[in-house]
């Protein structure tokens, strides 16, 4: 789906002959692979094609969920299940868009390659609570996520009470770099640089102006050990009130 619907690559499949393939009937869900561009690409273009949701097959186990590594035989995974983000394009999308996981996902794609016709409701709801709950994921490096911190600063002490906030910080296990186990010996060296706690918190380096028209370079250790403070900051000074106005 990173281009144009094809509906003969379509299941349950809607062709009669090869030269009259009839549209899905209406209203139906898109389901699509994970990869290969953007979400918001994907859901665009199923949404162009007629979908009134699209669901995206996620295509990885989450690392500590031995059972699906062991199923699908993975060679690679995710420290969790992701959020579905956007790209900044996403404005003329209105359909709602979900992220399966590999293992609901894979059953309801087996099915589907059958031939075989599926119902699917997605539903959710809001909380009768009067609270409202948000999150905002960052990172340590760059003025973007702290200007976006600043600028909501003043809302966020307006909703008072009646609002939650929590912060999140871009940081990886280190299942992803093979840090964690038997293999951190063989990989002790970029282990040491991109990781702390014994291999169990990671990031990527970075390079930063350094002010004279150069750059340096800051390990993801040392990103790690930057996200955790303001983490702790966040324990001592915002989540009491949900606010966090000194973070």
């Amino acid at each position: 789906m990173c281009e144009a619907a094809n509906k003969d690559l379509g299941y349950p499949k809607t062709q009669i002959t090869p030269e009259n393939i009839e549209p899905w009937p209406k209203p139906f869900i898109l389901m699509i692979d994970r990869g290969n561009c953007t979400m918001a690409t994907k859901v665009r273009n199923a949404q162009l094609a007629g979908a009134a949701a699209v669901v995206i097959a996620d295509d990885r186990c989450v690392c500590d969920d031995t059972q699906c590594m062991v199923k699908y035989t993975a060679q690679t995974c995710q420290s969790e299940f992701p959020p579905i983000t956007g790209d900044g394009s996403e404005d003329d999308i209105s359909i709602p868009s979900f992220l399966l996981n590999i293992v609901d996902a894979k059953a309801a794609i087996d099915s589907l390659t059958a031939n075989n016709p599926m119902q699917m409701e997605l539903t959710w709801g809001s909380s009768a609570s009067s609270r409202v709950e948000y999150a905002i994921w960052s990172g340590v490096h760059g003025t973007h996520g702290t200007d976006f911190l600043k600028l909501i600063k003043h809302v966020a002490v307006g909703l008072g009470d009646r609002a939650v906030f929590t912060p999140h910080m871009y940081i990886f296990s280190g299942d992803r770099y093979d840090c964690t186990k038997h293999e951190r010996e063989d990989n002790r060296e970029t282990c040491d640089a991109l990781c702390t706690n014994g291999g169990r918190y990671c990031s990527n380096d970075h390079h930063v102006p350094d002010g004279k028209g150069g750059f340096v370079t800051i390990t993801g250790a040392q990103t790690v050990k930057e996200s955790l403070r303001r983490l702790c900051i966040w324990e001592h000074y915002g989540k009491i009130d949900g606010i966090g106005v000194p973070f």
